[in-house]
């Protein structure tokens, strides 16, 4: 009879070492981001303030399901980046690691003092255990293997501006400054690329409504843009060129 007891109350504690152990995601994006929005909205008196803040955080946390942290190797900085977690459980965790000289398995993170079963479930998404040296990235990876993204947009008015309506050729050619050269058709086109917060870089082709595209002095966007960002992993300083 007691040794049903003990296999009883060690059940339950198994189970959850066998959950961590697996070393796989306990939850999907889409359940991370419905979690994580409800969290706010139960944790804040300015819940509507936080969670409108919310869907923009999911735009610097997504690159960390290409590139998940090792538990090994993360410093303070790249667990600020990540956001999940507070200083003080930050501090616990890089503590009890010190201790343990490194992860065995993502299940003895139930060992670190105040990471709830929430943050943990969070974390096995955005982390994983691997090796305790930590290999510093070439510049070609740092370039080319993060996040890249393209976002196209278009703008059609439904009413169409006097501009668009000389009367005749000759109007045109004597009022050229009062009428647009080009369609009823605003496009953008935008590329960005980011490699966790660490580099970020990107480019932005524009046409107004009404500008010519490839013509009239336009080569071939009425504005171009571009920018190149660099946050050092210390977290002591960064850099921007661009616009």
């Amino acid at each position: 009879m007691r040794n049903l007891l003990l296999a009883l109350w060690w059940l339950p504690f198994s189970m959850c070492a066998q959950v961590f152990d697996a070393g796989h995601p306990q939850l999907t994006w889409s359940d991370f981001v419905e979690e994580y929005l409800t969290m706010l909205d139960d944790e804040s008196e300015e819940a509507n303030v936080l969670t409108l803040r919310g869907y923009t955080v999911f735009d610097e946390i997504e690159p960390f399901l290409e590139n998940p942290l090792n538990l090994n190797t993360a410093t303070a900085e790249d667990f600020r980046a990540l956001g999940l977690l507070d200083e003080a459980q930050i501090d616990s965790l890089l503590r009890y690691r010190s201790r343990l000289r490194a992860f065995a398995s993502p299940g003895e993170l139930m060992g670190v003092r105040g990471l709830d079963y929430r943050r943990r479930r969070w974390l096995s998404l955005f982390t994983y255990v691997g090796d305790t040296l930590a290999a510093s990235p070439n510049w070609r990876k740092r370039c080319f293997s993060g996040r890249h993204s393209l976002e196209t947009r278009a703008e059609l008015p439904l009413y169409r501006r006097k501009g668009f309506r000389p009367s005749d050729r000759e109007e045109l050619l004597r009022k050229r400054s009062q009428f647009f050269l080009g369609p009823n058709l605003g496009t953008a086109l935008r590329y960005r690329y980011s490699a966790r917060r660490e580099l970020q870089w990107g480019l932005s082709f524009e046409n107004d409504v009404g500008e010519p595209f490839a013509a009239h002095g336009n080569r071939p966007f009425d504005h171009v843009g571009g920018f190149v960002t660099y946050r050092a992993r210390s977290g002591r300083w960064s850099g921007l060129v661009g616009d």
